[in-house]
């Protein structure tokens, strides 16, 4: 829930809580009303998703879907193959036809929800993985990125730190971290 903020829709009704509201009956020209500032600031009309390989994605593709569903909003999918370097080699962590089959399912997902929605598959070390998203979002001009968090300790992040904060230190896009449904956790 947004506290502090007004929802208004295009026909000026509006609520101080957007959850009340009936998703059903929302325009694509809903904006946020900060209080006393009288500015608005538009509803997320550009969104990326990051996916990768594991059940999580799912949940982050559904709550994408659903968003831009609300605001008529565009879709671009990212899916980074990445490769880990050692000190003989780069070896790849995923099969091309791997990568694409991740994509082609969150693409058909999101397009199953009436969303317009496009992908690319880019290819990077495990450690440009948030480079190569918060690149992939300035590129398209990104509202918002959706990630799917993997949760890690304190200990384990130190030593592998979460895509998700890197992106975060790579961007000034607002980021949404999907939570993993039941069936994905």
């Amino acid at each position: 829930m947004i506290t502090g903020w007004g929802w208004k829709n295009s026909f000026g009704a509006g609520s101080a809580d957007p959850s009340r509201r009936d998703p059903a009956s929302l325009t694509t020209e809903q904006t946020f009303q900060a209080p006393g500032r009288g500015n608005t600031v538009s509803v997320f009309q550009r969104i990326l998703v990051a996916v990768d390989p594991s059940p999580a994605r799912r949940s982050a593709v559904r709550l994408t879907g659903e968003l831009a569903q609300l605001t008529n909003a565009e879709v671009r999918v990212i899916h980074v193959i990445a490769s880990a370097a050692s000190v003989a080699a780069v070896v790849p962590l995923e099969e091309d036809s791997e990568a694409q089959a991740v994509l082609d399912e969150a693409l058909t997902a999101l397009r199953d929800q009436g969303v317009k929605a496009e992908g690319t598959l880019v290819r990077g070390l495990t450690t440009q993985v948030a480079a190569a998203i918060a690149e992939t979002a300035e590129e398209f001009a990104a509202d918002l990125i959706v990630l799917s968090p993997h949760h890690r300790n304190s200990v384990e992040a130190l030593f592998d730190p979460r895509v998700s904060d890197a992106v975060a230190h790579h961007t000034n896009t607002a980021i949404l971290l999907a939570p993993e449904g039941k069936d994905e956790a």
